[in-house]
Order: structure tokens, then sequence, then C-alpha cells
């Protein structure tokens, strides 16, 4: 942890690090503790591992801490801070697993519910998918212009529809649209995605196989979208594709959808 808490601060994780600052009260309980930074108020620590005082630590008001091995690591700057063992922050039951365990919990309920939408908007929207997905790969740069047509256009018409008094409640359906549509962004990419792969692989791929062919494209696009510096515009990029693929497949005229 690093920049500055103005006030207190209270942690629960696997393992913690705090090289920053903590203006108020710091109670931490960890696997593993770090502690390199500079604190104003109390600090309470307890781990059932190792507990370090790094070199670069300041220390101004008092210090309690509790691990199975009664002592700290280092002493770092400690400001005439006499560190005290205290047992009534011991940690009780099996191992401290908390950041660990729910790390895992929250990233299972992140799939749980791509998978939920995968599934339902694949249930939902397969022929509209299915031909979204042989539009983006014929033609991709036309799907890219027409989804970043429809990301600006959008807000502009609400925009319109909000200036006018009659309009405000067409404006305001249209804002949550949008904002339903550019949350499931990934989600629609990915099974986009997935109905081209399909396509190109001429397979006669069951629902089960294309809901986990999506899941393991959103999964992707995830991990391009944490990527530092383009990942962000790729993700955009291949997300207004695939509006774009959506929303030719819904006009009839131009390889639209068929059964």
């Amino acid at each position: 942890m690093g920049g500055e808490v103005r006030g207190d601060a209270t942690v629960r994780v696997g393992f913690f690090s705090q090289y920053g600052t903590t203006r108020g009260t710091l109670d931490c309980q960890a696997g593993e503790i770090e502690f390199g930074g500079r604190a104003d108020g109390p600090v309470r620590l307890a781990s059932r591992g190792d507990i370090t005082i790094g070199d670069g630590a300041v220390l101004y008001n008092e210090l309690r801490y509790w691990n199975p091995g009664r002592k700290l690591n280092g002493r770092g700057r400690l400001e005439k801070v006499q560190p005290v063992f205290d047992p009534a922050l011991a940690i009780n039951g099996g191992h401290w697993y908390y950041g660990g365990a729910g790390g895992v919990a929250g990233m299972l309920w992140y799939l749980g519910m791509a998978l939920v939408m995968i599934v339902a908007l694949h249930y939902l929207f397969a022929v509209v998918l299915r031909s979204a997905g042989r539009l983006a790969g014929d033609r991709p740069g036309r799907s890219l212009l027409r989804g970043m047509l429809f990301i600006v256009a959008v807000p502009v018409a609400a925009a319109v529809c909000f200036v006018t008094f009659v309009g405000v409640p067409l404006g305001v359906l249209l804002l949550l649209g949008y904002a339903v549509v550019l949350v499931s962004g990934g989600v629609l990419a990915a099974l986009v995605a997935a109905f081209w792969l399909r396509d190109r692989t001429a397979g006669d791929w069951k629902a089960v196989r294309t809901v986990l062919v999506a899941l393991g494209i959103w999964i992707l696009l995830r991990l391009i979208a944490a990527t530092p510096l383009f990942g962000w515009l790729l993700y955009g990029i291949l997300v207004c594709i695939a509006f774009g693929a959506i929303l030719g497949s819904l006009n009839g005229g131009e390889g639209g959808v068929s059964a």
C-alpha cells in the first residue's frame, strides 16, 4: 500500500506491504506483514507469519502486534515507540487466508456473472450474434466505424432529447440502454468472436461449446484491457467492431439476420 491515508485504515489480506503514510489508526491482520512506511497514529499488526518493520519505517504512536513467534523482524525508526506484544490481537481459527480466499471468491463471482450474461445473451440473441460474427470477419473496418458511430451518436441523441421537455423520457431510456450495452460490451464482443471462430472452423458446435469458448475469449479480453498503455485502446477497438457487427446484422439490407 503506497500513497497517503488521511484517516484510519483497516486491512484484512493474505499479504500486506505498506510503504506509504497512514495518518490515523492502522489495524492490519494478514498472513504476512511488511511495514516500511510512516504511521502517525496507533498501529496494530496481527499475523500468523512474519511481521517485518523495515529500515524505512517511521512510527510516532503506539505499536501493538501479535504473531505466534512473539517477535518482530527489523525495528526501523520507532521514534521512542516501544513495541508491545498484545494477545488480544490474536487471530483465532485456522491459517490466515482471508486475502486469498476473498480474492478467489471475488474472481469466481466475477466469472460467474460473466458466464450468466453469456448464457442469457446466447439464448436470447444467438441468431443475431451468429450473423454478427460473420459480418465482423467479412467487414471488420466497416463494423469498427459503425461501432464508433454508435458510441458517439447515442449520447448526442440523448442530449438532444433532453433539450425538449417532451423528449426527456426518451433521453433517459436511451442513456439507460446505452449504459447496459456498454457494461455488456466485453461479453457481446466475446460472443461475436466465438461465433466468428465457429464459422471459420466450420464446426458443428453445440451451445455449451460456444458459451465456453465465449467465456475464454472474455477472459482474454479482460487481460487485454488490463495491459498497460495500449490495452484499453485494443479492447475498445474490438468492442466497437462487435457493436458495429451487431448493428449491421440487424440491418436486413446488409448481411442481416437470417435463420
